[in-house]
Parts: structure tokens; C-alpha cells; sequence
């Protein structure tokens, strides 16, 4: 048997440690379930593993005993409430998280009595829980068939989760006039739209107005270009200036060979 003062592991790693497939589908079970580490979540798969070689060897061989060995199983499966008439074929199936829903942890939310798996946890190791008439305080105790309906909180905690209870109440219904002041505001808007056709024909004199807003800008636009038209008079000018300054630069210069010719 070995020292009994030396813990061993009960449960088997996996073969291998780096699978990608195999580490993002443990890491959503583990946040599902709210399992603190992976050692948890491989403490579950050995027993299933252990379930199913068990009935794989009962499968190969028979004799009273082995009788014996099935109906004992079957018994415990029973009472743990993972399969209600099972069979050989049944076992071989068993999935993991058949399992885990048997877990304390989840039993204490799915029965709302906390409102998520981190709050249940923590409720069981703050010894809140009671299972019948006893406080368990591990997260990992399977629950039987039996002990489904007797799980219950503390006299404290009762009161703290209907305070919770009423204040969830209360802002339900204060969103319920909430919604109601919603569906009465599209019904006053709706009824406005049939009072528009009357305005309609006022409508008719802005349009007038405009017209002769539009004959007002187009003698304005008139006097705009006239008043343009000079600017570009006046350039001719500057060359007249130009021309007339070239001509005395020439007489002077011609008197100027004539002087050298004398």
C-alpha cells in the first residue's frame, strides 16, 4: 500500500502538453464551470476514463462476479444521477460535462440560489452551504440524486439573498413606466402627420416671395458686371502711359545722333 502520509495524484496529465485544440476547449470548460485551475478539470476526466475501462473490461469477460461488478456501477451512476437506466453501451459515452453538472459548484447556481459560478465557489469555501444537515465547504463534492432539493444557504445569507431578490423587484418595476412613457411618445407622433396637409397651401406665398427675391438678385447681378466692365478700361491706360513714356526716350535719342553727326 505504501507510507498513507504521502498525497498521490489522482488524476493523469495529458500526453501531450502544447495542443492548441486541446487548451482553448479545457480553457472554455473552465470558465464555464468556474474551476480553478486545469488540475480540477483532469481530476474529472480520470474518472471517466476510469468509468469506461471499467466497463470495457466487464464487456470481455463474465461469471457471477462480474454481475456483481456491473450492478455496482450501475447503482453508483444511479445515485450520483449522471445516467438514470444505464447500460454498458451508456457508460462508454459519458461525457465530461456530465460529470461537472454534478458538481456542488454548479448545483448551488443552476438551483439559484447564487448568480454566478464565482459567487457559488465562493459561498461554498465561506461555509455558507448546507447539504442536508451538514456544511460542506468543497466545491468538488458531487451531489447525489438525493441531496438535490436539500441544498440551502445559512439563516444570514437567506436574508441577504432576498434583499437581493426584492431590490431586482424594484427596478423591474421601475422600468416597466419606463417603457410605457416609450410606446405613448410614437403614438403622439403619429397623429401629428395628419394635421400637415392644411399647412400646404400657406406654403404658397414663401414661394412668391422667393420669385421676386429671384428678380431683385438679377438687376443686382447687372449693376455687379457694369461695374466690372471699367476695371478692365483702365489697363489699357497704363499701356497708353507706357507708350507715350517710350516716346520721348526715341526723340531724345535721335537728336542725340544728329548732335554726334555735326
Amino acid at each position: 500500500m505504501g507510507d498513507p502520509r504521502k498525497q498521490r495524484r489522482k488524476y493523469e496529465r495529458p500526453t501531450h502538453p502544447w495542443k492548441a485544440e486541446r487548451i482553448t476547449e479545457e480553457k472554455e470548460i473552465c470558465m464555464k464551470y468556474g474551476l480553478k485551475n486545469r488540475k480540477e478539470l483532469w481530476r474529472v476526466k480520470s474518472k471517466i476514463r476510469r468509468f469506461r475501462q471499467q466497463a470495457r473490461n466487464l464487456l470481455a469477460s463474465s461469471g457471477e462476479e462480474i454481475m456483481k461488478e456491473k450492478k455496482e456501477l450501475f447503482d453508483k451512476l444511479k445515485r450520483v444521477g449522471i445516467l438514470e437506466n444505464p447500460t454498458i453501451e451508456d457508460i462508454l459515452v459519458i461525457k465530461t460535462e456530465d460529470l461537472l453538472d454534478r458538481r456542488l459548484q454548479s448545483q448551488v447556481c443552476s438551483s439559484g440560489l447564487a448568480n454566478t459560478m464565482k459567487e457559488a465557489r465562493q459561498l461554498i469555501t465561506h461555509n455558507h452551504v448546507i447539504v442536508g444537515n451538514r456544511t460542506i465547504n468543497i466545491p468538488s463534492y458531487t451531489v447525489a440524486k438525493v441531496e438535490e432539493d436539500n441544498i440551502t444557504l445559512k439563516e444570514g445569507m437567506r436574508i441577504i439573498k432576498l434583499k437581493r431578490e426584492s431590490e431586482s423587484k424594484k427596478q423591474v418595476k421601475k422600468e416597466e413606466p419606463e417603457k410605457e412613457q416609450t410606446k405613448e411618445e410614437p403614438k403622439a407622433e403619429e397623429k401629428e402627420p395628419k394635421a400637415v396637409p392644411k399647412p400646404e397651401k400657406k406654403e404658397e406665398k414663401p414661394k412668391e416671395e422667393s420669385k421676386e427675391k429671384v428678380k431683385e438678385k438679377k438687376p443686382e447681378e447687372k449693376e455687379s458686371k457694369e461695374e466690372k466692365k471699367p476695371e478692365k478700361t483702365e489697363e489699357p491706360k497704363k499701356e497708353e502711359v507706357k507708350e507715350e513714356s517710350k516716346e520721348p526716350k526715341k526723340e531724345e535719342e535721335k537728336e542725340i545722333d544728329q548732335g554726334k553727326k555735326d
